[in-house]
């Protein structure tokens, strides 16, 4: 069966550039599995790319098990009202209590910040603001992870290709001040089911064992130190 992506290309004539796609198709579909995903006790992340209207609400449910990370759930919506997106995220939250969540921070994110941050705990809670060079970081690191082939994302919510086109459709864009953009937009979503994936990775994949790097005063007794 051909692929709506295909299908656009060949006879639409929506051509996908592929040298300014930050992630290209056999990229993408590499790390597109057969299996439907189960959670295997490991670290949950809840990712919010948060939107009321214009944008997309984007809710990436990811585990990290092990090198690899694994999406869980992702939930999707249109115009959908805050206290509605409240009530999505506490339901990921009673059956995963252990979660942490990381939610886009910038503008009128703010005060859905402050709501989460209140309701669960800060300790529980980050807060991303969407910078050029923040979206670069995170987006690197998705890469990597993709290039890596330590994420893995199931067919399952690939219906129509809506996922696969989201995740192709952010591209490097230069502005008319020169200044090298990535920017996203398909269908109703401006990658928002990117920057979901990007911002969960970002804290999934940076976790360390910061003990196994922190430096030690001269005179300090290091079997005194937890690990």
């Amino acid at each position: 069966m051909q692929s709506q992506t295909s299908f656009s290309q060949e006879f639409m004539c929506q051509f996908i550039d592929g040298a300014t796609a930050w992630l290209s198709l056999d990229l993408i579909n590499s790390c597109i599995v057969d299996y439907y995903p189960h959670y295997q006790d490991g670290k949950v992340c809840i990712s919010l790319d948060i939107a009321r209207s214009g944008h997309l609400f984007a809710m990436a449910i990811l585990e990290k098990n092990k090198e690899e990370i694994q999406l869980l759930d992702l939930q999707t919506s249109e115009n959908i009202e805050f206290e509605q997106q409240h009530f999505l995220v506490e339901k990921v939250f009673s059956r995963y209590p252990n979660a942490c969540l990381i939610l886009d921070k910038t503008g009128m994110g703010e005060p859905e910040y402050e709501f989460y941050s209140k309701k669960y705990g800060e300790d529980r809670v980050e807060g991303f603001v969407f910078t050029n060079a923040s979206k670069h970081n995170i987006a690197s690191e998705l890469k990597a992870s993709f290039q890596q082939k330590s994420i893995k994302i199931s067919k399952i919510y690939n219906e129509n290709d809506f996922l696969l086109n989201d995740l192709h459709s952010i591209s490097s864009v230069i502005t008319k001040s020169k200044v090298v953009k990535l920017e996203g937009n398909y269908k109703n979503s401006h990658g928002d089911i990117f920057w979901s994936l990007a911002m969960g990775n970002h804290v999934l994949s940076g976790e360390i064992e910061k003990f196994e790097y922190e430096t030690v005063d001269k005179g300090v007794d290091v079997t005194q130190i937890p690990c």
